[in-house]
């Protein structure tokens, strides 16, 4: 752990946050190697090329055109051969020169700019990669439950982690993009010369997560959970209604104005904010360490919103369109207040479970290249209000689920409330 990193991710470390390891790539072999592929058209015939039009353009009154292009491999060694007065004669080949070394020089120099002041952190709380002092790119142990090492191209002893491939923009086939690219689309720890050590120690992190995610869930659904501060109600200061939430959990609110089903950009929503910080809310988001999920949204109306409407709707088919839709309930009964409910299974990439905006999914050390989040909704109503409550968690993990329905089941609306 080199001071300069160190320091590096010390200076963007939120309060309360502990630094466990930091490193950076070899910036040598970062350089050297940085996108390595074979051109599909060599610099050599760039210069050839504008060696040709500058002497095109030089004699464009007296040029035999066609003779030009059937001497042009024997235009350079002819140049050499007449020696003109000064500098005129060797002309083109400066401005090949200085074509083809400006290419090199601006490459080099994007890959400095990008290579240069790179650091790599590994928090207690998250994965950081830090580019001239300020976060570049950060993930959470939940995002990180996917990762793999292999050796540098190019580069014996050093290893890059990947665990996220952003899409690159080229839209053609016939479009290269360029090694600098290539690059930016492989998202991890690069250029790395202990990179077992830090697989090991990245290992171990996210099995600590992993651990401590269990806990928590273990927590939540022992039977004195309240009594021994796992869960605490959280009651609305204005309208009175209540649901338990873990204390271990991040838990922010907001107001919103647009109603829940009405599909669309809400632009008076406000930001969030922790309830002790806040004004009037009718949103409260729960998240523990790998981002399962809990969210209630109250209206203030009667009953607009029916199963068959809503899982009908275009806006939601277009949502849902790779989803599975399951376990319809087109009754249901929570804190005494009637309703319906279903769950959607859906790819892990529709959640910030797994991924966020401008990455992919990099292939998992077990093999399973897919993984996938179980959605589930729930739309109540007690004659004053709409209750509409959502919970994520990853399919296949029962604690998760079961710590979800625990909280779901422990709304207390405004009629119901204790």
């Amino acid at each position: 752990m080199t001071d300069t990193h160190r320091a590096a991710i010390e200076a963007v470390l939120q309060p309360g946050e502990t630094l466990e390891w930091s490193g950076g790539p070899d910036p040598v072999v970062m350089k050297k190697t940085l996108g390595k592929r074979k051109r599909k058209f060599p610099l050599a015939g760039l210069g050839i090329a504008v060696i040709v039009v500058v002497v095109l353009v030089m004699n464009a009154g007296d040029v035999d055109w066609a003779g030009m292009i059937r001497a042009a491999p024997h235009m350079a060694a002819e140049a050499m051969e007449t020696r003109t007065t000064g500098l005129s004669g060797y002309l083109p080949f400066l401005i090949a020169a200085l074509v083809v070394g400006g290419i090199f020089w601006l490459r080099r120099r994007q890959a400095g700019a990008h290579v240069d002041n790179l650091s790599y952190g590994i928090t207690d709380r998250r994965v950081l990669i830090v580019r001239k002092g300020e976060i570049y790119e950060s993930w959470n142990p939940a995002e990180l439950q996917r990762y793999e090492m292999n050796e540098r191209v190019g580069a014996e002893g050093f290893h890059d982690i990947i665990w996220g491939r952003r899409r690159l923009s080229h839209s053609s086939d016939d479009s290269r993009p360029s090694p600098l690219e290539l690059e930016k689309a492989r998202v991890g720890f690069k250029a790395l010369p202990d990179g077992p050590a830090v697989l090991a120690r990245l290992d171990a992190w996210r099995k600590a997560h992993d651990r401590q995610a269990e806990q928590a869930s273990r927590a939540v659904l022992a039977e004195d959970a309240a009594a021994s501060g796992a869960l605490e109600r959280l009651v609305h200061p204005r309208l009175g209604f209540s649901i338990e939430l873990p204390t271990s959990w991040d838990t922010h609110v907001r107001y919103k104005k647009l109603v829940f089903g009405k599909f669309g950009i809400d632009t008076t929503t406000d930001r969030w904010s922790t309830p002790e910080a806040a004004g009037d809310w009718n949103v409260v988001l729960a998240k523990d360490a790998m981002n399962a999920e809990v969210m209630l949204e109250v209206a203030e109306t009667p009953p607009t919103v029916t199963l068959d409407g809503m899982t009908n709707s275009r806006a939601f088919k277009m949502f849902a369109r790779e989803a599975e839709l399951f376990d319809r309930q087109p009754e249901l009964k929570i804190g005494g207040m009637p309703g319906f409910g279903f769950s959607m299974r859906l790819p892990g990439s529709y959640s910030p479970m797994v991924s966020r905006p401008g990455k992919v999914q990099a292939p998992s050390r077990d093999g399973n290249d897919e993984r996938f989040i179980v959605l589930y909704q729930a739309v109540l109503h007690d004659g004053r209000y709409q209750y509409y409550l959502r919970a994520i968690w990853a399919e296949g993990d029962t604690l998760q689920e079961q710590a979800c329905r625990r909280m779901l089941g422990s709304l207390h609306g405004v009629s119901s409330a204790p």
